[in-house]
């Protein structure tokens, strides 16, 4: 009888975790960390996106089996995932639309790390901000953004319906 009981447990165990394991992920977020650099007067832009999320749009968008993060990794995969930057984001500043830089992604297991630049941004008075970074896919996306210039912090949600905002400083 204790056997039965051993046994049991373990397929609750089992069930328990790959509820849990399920569950982790039952949210859509993006989170964008847009820092002025006043030395070199750059936007540095740095997105953490859900590894899986990012590998869905991309996969919807193209005909590849994409593989972040790993051996298998498809050659295009920075390229992809620059051109769905600059296709769901962009920055106008005081007016004007800059030309955005992708430098590079780092990708984990959970997240991967995209990094982007906009040079020749001595000063900002108003910056209006697009997201709809994985808003096409997931219904209740939520993109964070969060914004420092001149040691003034602020944090702003866009999500479907509510891609824009505009920032004045």
């Amino acid at each position: 009888m204790n056997q039965v009981y051993k046994y049991i447990f373990v397929i609750f165990v089992l069930m328990g975790i790959s509820i849990s394991s399920y569950a982790i992920h039952q949210y859509y977020v993006s989170i964008c960390q847009i820092d002025h650099n006043p030395k070199s007067e750059t936007l540095e832009i740095t997105f953490k996106i859900f590894t899986d999320d990012l590998e869905r749009a991309l996969e919807e968008q193209g005909k590849y089996d994409i593989e972040l993060g790993t051996p298998k990794e498809h050659p295009a995969t920075d390229s992809l995932i620059a051109k769905y930057i600059y296709d769901h984001f962009e920055l106008k500043i005081d007016g004007l639309t800059k030309p955005m830089y992708f430098l590079g992604k780092e990708a984990e297991l959970e997240a991967t790390w995209c990094y982007v630049e906009v040079y020749k941004v001595p000063e900002i008075k108003e910056l209006f901000i697009y997201n709809s970074i994985l808003v096409d896919v997931f219904d209740d996306q939520n993109n964070l953004i969060h914004l420092n210039y001149k040691g003034e912090k602020s944090s702003l949600i866009l999500h479907r319906g509510n891609v824009r905002k505009e920032v004045t400083f």
